[in-house]
């Protein structure tokens, strides 16, 4: 066993955007008979720089907050994170998904010395409705303290100084949220390293109209039989959460109560339980509850304006008109 630990290595991965349909297509590749997909989904091992952010941030606290980090970023070393593939059996595509991996400046070139041979696929959205989506997201999982889509925007300048950072964020600069649509910029520094045979890039209002067509373009991408058609999921729906006071509150309860809980409890089994029924409490704690999230159209068409370059470069790096698919060109 310990050698095939030290020797399956992926050779497939899933980078991101997160909120892009990335959970719906890992799992419905897992059930491919020649993939294997890693059992624990975003593993978030090959981004270095923002495990050493989230690590120095926390570190920088006062208080008892210096193992937080490790909450967020339980893999730590190699040998754990090859244990995710150690039950490969016959599988010719053995892959994980992480969306931090897209943000992350490092994890292109981590990636190619775990595997130079990877195949990547990014999965890009409409961005307005990206950033409206990811906020949701960070409300959600109590990461995210500004309830307000447009005031957690113009947060962004003091967060950079350090200023106005919730606990319990997995890295601070994930609330960057400008960064977070400068496409171009993360694909390239893919294109820098892997040659663009190996690096497919859907979209992901395509894979929304048409989930079977492109997973059958995937499977293609990946050289296995592309005739398997799997059960697919529904795609992630945006929720709302009623009380964010209490839903923080209840997440650092959690939190410092995981690592006693761990030290108890050794079975894995047991402990995802209590991760469930955590999870379960918190959502009916918070009154979440599934909507049709709607981003303001004044807002909307802020953002749309301040996007609007990113979005010609990255048609002009794809050679796709993205400026017309995403309605762009509505603006002028």
């Amino acid at each position: 066993m310990k050698n095939k630990m030290t020797t399956i290595k992926p050779n497939f991965f899933i980078v991101g955007f997160p909120k892009s349909g990335t959970t719906a297509m890992h799992n419905s590749l897992a059930q491919h008979p020649e993939i294997f997909m890693s059992p624990k989904k975003e593993p978030h091992f090959l981004c270095k720089d923002l495990q050493d952010e989230s690590k120095n941030w926390y570190n920088s606290l006062s208080g008892n907050y210096k193992k937080i980090g490790d909450i967020f970023f339980k893999i730590r070393t190699i040998n754990q994170y090859l244990k995710l593939f150690s039950n490969v059996k016959t599988e010719r595509i053995i892959g994980e998904s992480s969306t931090n991996y897209i943000y992350s400046k490092t994890s292109a070139k981590e990636i190619y010395q775990i595997n130079k041979n990877a195949k990547i696929l990014v999965i890009i959205r409409e961005p307005t409705a990206f950033l409206y989506s990811i906020h949701s997201q960070l409300i959600k999982k109590g990461r995210e303290n500004i309830s307000n889509f447009e005031k957690a925007l113009k947060a962004e300048e003091k967060r950079k100084e350090n200023k106005k950072i919730p606990l319990f964020v997995r890295y601070p600069s994930i609330l960057f949220y400008s960064e977070w649509i400068k496409y171009t910029e993360m694909i390239q520094r893919y294109l820098a390293i892997f040659p663009t045979s190996q690096i497919k890039i859907i979209i992901y209002e395509d894979y929304k109209k048409n989930n079977l067509k492109i997973h059958k373009e995937i499977l293609s991408f990946l050289s296995i039989n592309n005739n398997f058609v799997p059960n697919f999921n529904k795609l992630n729906k945006s929720k709302n959460v009623k009380n964010i006071w209490l839903r923080s509150l209840m997440i650092k309860i959690k939190e410092n109560l995981k690592p006693i809980i761990f030290k108890l409890i050794k079975k894995e089994t047991t402990l995802k339980k209590i991760e469930v029924f955590f999870n379960k409490t918190l959502m009916r704690a918070s009154r979440i509850k599934d909507k049709t999230s709607v981003l303001d159209n004044a807002t909307k068409e802020q953002l749309m304006r301040k996007n609007l370059g990113e979005v010609k470069k990255l048609s002009e790096l794809l050679n796709i008109n993205l400026v017309k698919y995403w309605e762009y060109d509505k603006l002028y």
